[in-house]
C-alpha cells in the first residue's frame, strides 16, 4: 500500500499568485496543482527514458 507524502516548498510572493491564478481556472488547490504537474513530469520522464 502506498502511502501519500508531505513536502514544504517554498515560493516567492509572485510565482504564488501566478500558482493560485492557474489553480483556480482549473478549479484546484495550489498543493493539488503542484502534485498534478509532479506526475505530468514524472510520466513525461519515464516516457523519455524508455525510448
Amino acid at each position: 500500500m502506498s502511502s501519500i507524502k508531505r513536502i514544504n516548498v517554498t515560493l516567492d510572493s509572485e510565482m504564488h499568485a501566478k500558482l493560485e491564478d492557474w489553480a483556480k481556472t482549473e478549479e484546484r488547490t495550489v498543493p493539488n496543482l503542484l502534485a498534478y504537474l509532479a506526475r505530468k513530469a514524472l510520466a513525461e520522464k519515464e516516457v523519455q527514458k524508455a525510448s
